[in-house]
């Protein structure tokens, strides 16, 4: 390794040669994890919101739920060393994916993004004091934390030191890191772009008090403009059931409220949304009328939905809309690409009939809206206890 640590930039330096495997879900990694939980919260001095979710999600209380979903039929036992190459887009993405590494066992070496998010720095900062302890100099060797630019012998040494490739990315990153020789037995868990839509029952959302409704936008309002739409799970077009004109200005109008208060959008993205908007009035056959409601929200509806709003969709508060005739009609927009639907006054069931019903290829998740955002150790379609671990007969 030493060849290439001139071209590395250690957040945390360790020699993973020297890590250790655990049982997954280790009292004494819950406990790390845990702990991490609770000092990232009082470092987090400037209260990020993306950071208290994540403090959130450590909590031994959430962890012990995620132990409960791991196969207790064999024995297991880690896959071994996991790199993990993580997105550029969402700065806390790469502590979720290195505590997917640590619950179930293993060492992990982790590429961060090379912008300087100030969260990669805060969440290293907080892992750096807590393994100088010596009660987790045990882990002094399971996490490794590094940037470096685009270099595909470095890529191609971890690689090939790795037993698992856990790759975030779009499909230019991921076709490119996939062309890079691995070990051959090394397993690639990929993590591409996907498309998320919510369905909101324009009926239930009349028939739910002033309280209610003003809760409702502000979990769309969390599951969407906390990370700028930029989340694969994050929505970009709405489908309404039942027709109310009334009762979609009211939602569209009390989240633009929303975003004025606690929104901050820059005027280079503005330029981005106007630009994107001219496009799509030209370029798109899909396109009916859009409404302005603020430089926070644009809102662009559509005469038909079909997969092609997918690779238009973009983000910072621009959503598409669709009056559909009926429930079916999302059939229309599900595809391998698509990830998560979320929901509002409409049965779970229902949704999950028509997806088995039909053997759609696309939709891994189905949560209530305000809960898009909520990783756990099912994601993308993978159960990530039973990815990062061997079964042993």
């Amino acid at each position: 390794m030493f060849e290439i640590e001139s071209n590395l930039d250690f957040l945390i330096k360790s020699d993973f040669t020297k890590g250790n495997n655990f049982l997954p879900y280790d009292k004494k990694i819950i406990e790390f994890v845990d702990d991490f939980s609770k000092l990232l919260l009082k470092l987090n001095t400037k209260s990020l919101k993306d950071l208290k979710s994540l403090s959130f999600w450590c909590r031994k209380s959430n962890l012990e739920i995620q132990k409960k979903k791991i196969s207790k039929v064999h024995k297991i036992l880690p896959k071994g060393i996991i790199f993990h190459i993580t997105p550029s887009n969402i700065p806390t993405n790469f502590a979720y994916s290195l505590i997917f590494g640590l619950l179930t066992g293993n060492i992990n070496i982790v590429k961060v993004p090379s912008k300087n998010f100030e969260q990669i720095e805060i969440i290293c900062k907080t892992l750096n004091i807590l393994l100088k302890k010596y009660k987790y100099n045990f882990l002094k060797n399971n996490i490794c934390i590094l940037r470096y630019d685009l270099n595909n012998k470095i890529t191609e040494y971890f690689s090939k030191n790795s037993q698992v490739r856990l790759i975030w990315g779009g499909e230019k990153t991921i076709s490119e890191i996939k062309n890079i020789p691995s070990d051959q037995r090394t397993i690639d868990i990929l993590f591409s772009d996907r498309f998320s839509f919510s369905v909101i029952d324009l009926k239930k959302l009349d028939e739910i008090s002033n309280t209610e409704f003003s809760l409702l936008v502000k979990n769309f309002y969390n599951d969407t403009y906390l990370v700028d739409q930029n989340g694969c799970s994050s929505p970009k077009l709405v489908i309404w059931l039942n027709y109310s004109s009334k009762m979609k200005k009211k939602f569209w109008y009390e989240l633009n409220r929303l975003t004025l208060r606690e929104y901050n959008s820059s005027t280079n993205i503005s330029i981005e949304k106007k630009t994107k908007l001219f496009k799509d009035i030209i370029l798109m056959n899909e396109f009916k009328s859009y409404e302005i409601f603020s430089k926070n929200l644009y809102v662009i509806r559509i005469k038909k939905i079909t997969k092609k709003i997918k690779k238009n969709s973009f983000k910072f508060g621009y959503f598409y809309e669709y009056q559909a005739k009926s429930l079916e009609e999302i059939e229309k927009i599900i595809d391998k690409d698509t990830q998560t639907l979320s929901y509002f006054g409409i049965n779970k069931i229902n949704l999950l009939d028509l997806i088995m019903k039909k053997k759609l290829n696309g939709v891994d998740r189905i949560v209530p809206i305000g809960q898009t955002l909520n990783i756990d150790m099912f994601w993308d379609g993978y159960d990530l206890n039973s990815s990062l671990t061997r079964i042993i007969k």
